[in-house]
C-alpha cells in the first residue's frame, strides 16, 4: 500500500444499516413535480414569509481505518479489542484514542517478519485471560465489515453440535464465490483450543511468515464451521486502487480478483 493501512482515512465511523458515512435507509434523490394552479389574487393582508436556506448535509469526518474497525467489533460485542501494533505503532495507538470501550494495545516487536507474528502476538494477550474461549481474528483493512457479520459467527461458534460430532476448532465466513471453491474470509473465530499449536506454528518457508494462521487452520478444516456472508463484507484492501475504488464507489461489486482468503 506504501503506509500504514491502519491509518488509512475512512468517512467516518460504523453507523448501524449500511456503509460506513451512510444513515440506515439512505437513498438517492429524485425529482418531484407539482400541478400548476392559476395564481390567486393577492390579498392586501398576504404575509409573506421567507424560509431560511437549507444548510446543506455534512460530510462525517474521516477517521482512521483502524478507529472504525475497533467501533464495529465493540458495536458486535466484544470486549476488550485487542490491537496489535507494529509499524507506526504510536501513530495507530494514538488514532484509538477516545473511543469508549476497553482497548487493549498489543505491541509486537517482531512485525517485520510477517503476519505470523503478529498473530500470535494477540493470541498470546487473548490467553492471558483464562474465561476467553474464543478469539476473533481480523484483519485491519476490511472497512465493509458489519457487527451483524459478527455477530452471526458467534451465534454459529455458541450452536449445538451434532451429537457425536466435535465441537468446531473455528468458524468463518464465506460467500457463495467462496463457498463453492471451499475457501473462506476474515474474521475467524478460533477456539481456545487452537490457541497452543498457533502459539507454537513455525514457518517452513519464509512466506509462511505472511500466512498467519493459515497452516493451523488448513489441518483442522474439517472442524471449521462456514457462515454465509456478502461478498463486500469481506472486502479487503490490498492496493491503493482497491482503498481509491472503495472510497469513491462504496456501493459497486467488489473486484473479482482473489482477495485476501484462507484455503
Amino acid at each position: 500500500m506504501g503506509r500504514p493501512k491502519a491509518l488509512l482515512p475512512w468517512p467516518g465511523a460504523f453507523l448501524p444499516g449500511g456503509f460506513p458515512g451512510l444513515t440506515s435507509g439512505a437513498t438517492g434523490g429524485g425529482a418531484t413535480s407539482e400541478k400548476t394552479a392559476a395564481v390567486p389574487p393577492i390579498e392586501p393582508a398576504l404575509e409573506l414569509r421567507i424560509e431560511p436556506p437549507m444548510e446543506p448535509p455534512t460530510e462525517p469526518p474521516n477517521e482512521p481505518v483502524v478507529r472504525v474497525l475497533a467501533q464495529t467489533l465493540a458495536a458486535a460485542g466484544l470486549s476488550p479489542v485487542f490491537v496489535v501494533l507494529g509499524h507506526a505503532r504510536k501513530e495507530v495507538a494514538a488514532a484509538l484514542a477516545g473511543l469508549p470501550f476497553p482497548i487493549e494495545p498489543v505491541k509486537n516487536p517482531a512485525w517485520r517478519s510477517g503476519m505470523l507474528s503478529s498473530v500470535k502476538a494477540g493470541i498470546r494477550a487473548v490467553s492471558r485471560r483464562p474465561e476467553a474461549e474464543w478469539a476473533v481474528l481480523t484483519l485491519v483493512d476490511q472497512p465493509f465489515l458489519t457487527p451483524a457479520l459478527i455477530r452471526r459467527l458467534v451465534e454459529a461458534a455458541e450452536a449445538p453440535t451434532a451429537p457425536g460430532a466435535p465441537p468446531p476448532a473455528a468458524v468463518a465466513p464465506a460467500d457463495p464465490a467462496r463457498c463453492r471453491e471451499d475457501r473462506f474470509g476474515h474474521p475467524v473465530l478460533l477456539s481456545r483450543r487452537l490457541f497452543p499449536e498457533i502459539l507454537e506454528e513455525r514457518p517452513r518457508a519464509p512466506e509462511d511468515e505472511d500466512r498467519g494462521a493459515r497452516r493451523v487452520l488448513a489441518r483442522h478444516r474439517a472442524a471449521i464451521r462456514l457462515v454465509p456472508a456478502d461478498a463486500r463484507e469481506l472486502v479487503t484492501l490490498e492496493t491503493p486502487a482497491d482503498y481509491d475504488r472503495a472510497r469513491r464507489h462504496p456501493m459497486a461489486d467488489p473486484p473479482s480478483r482473489p482477495l485476501t482468503t484462507t484455503r
